[in-house]
């Protein structure tokens, strides 16, 4: 990954490199898949337990994928900007989804059906002539972000500074600190804050945390608590949306080890 955002960087002109996270194509959320696929004819008992019991195991390798690549992607930019000339370019911006926003969930934000997504009239048209795997190039929407999930990344994308000083945007709060522990234990509560030069922010702030595990909270308070299930390491991000609804990303320098 270092080595295609370096790539992308010696591209004429010298551009800034943002690197997207990936997001939760299929979760513990999505709970209509286990019902759905182990509710057949025959499937009962021992065999429909061990049925549910496996594609859990599947939506939880799902999340630790999700949570890896993001982790490495996040390192190469830093290793990238770190190995510069010419001082930081890259960037790993998050696109704040959850494992509410995966496949078959409550706020599902990626396609569940290949027919829904606007171009598939013309994969219709394209992919018998063109493709080789006509089956697959039909269905290649499924669990890609759909219209609303796209419109997230750009969103969240604008939030991030790196990138709203690159398109000379002004700045839409204050520059803020989330303060997250080292380490915590698995199942232990970790205690996080924010603050503007080591004072509680003015009053009137929302608070939208994102976790780093693909869950999220809001709240009204610059604090929060949280207990991780897994191991880490986990970066942690910030929403803050002010009274007049202009919003402030805070991503924590450090990412909380639990073990």
């Amino acid at each position: 990954m270092q080595a295609a955002i370096e790539k992308a960087h010696s591209l004429p002109g010298r551009p800034k490199v943002i690197v997207a996270d990936f997001y939760y194509a299929l979760s513990r959320s999505s709970s209509p898949i286990p019902v759905r696929t182990c509710s057949t004819p025959g499937v009962a008992g021992a065999r429909l337990t061990s049925c549910k019991g496996a594609l859990g195991r599947v939506a939880e390798r799902y999340e630790q994928y999700t949570q890896l690549a993001n982790a490495a992607y996040h390192q190469a930019a830093s290793a990238a900007n770190e190995a510069s000339e010419d001082g930081p370019y890259a960037v790993a911006a998050d696109g704040l989804f959850t494992v509410d926003n995966a496949l078959l969930t409550r706020d599902s934000k990626v396609w569940g059906t290949p027919v829904t997504d606007p171009a598939f009239p013309l994969r219709t048209r394209a992919c018998p002539e063109l493709s080789e795997t006509p089956a697959q190039c039909l269905s290649a929407a499924v669990a890609h972000p759909d219209i609303e999930g796209a419109r997230q990344y750009a969103d969240a994308f604008l939030l991030n500074p790196s990138v709203r000083e690159w398109f000379h945007l002004p700045r839409q709060g204050p520059r803020a600190q989330l303060n997250v522990p080292e380490s915590a234990r698995v199942g232990g509560e970790v205690r996080m804050s924010v603050t503007v030069d080591g004072k509680p922010p003015a009053p009137g702030y929302r608070y939208h945390w994102y976790f780093g595990d693909g869950t999220q909270q809001e709240t009204g308070e610059a604090d929060v608590t949280h207990a991780y299930d897994r191991k880490g390491p986990w970066l942690s991000r910030l929403v803050m949306t002010g009274q007049d609804g202009r919003k402030v990303l805070v991503e924590a320098a450090r990412a909380v080890t639990t073990d």
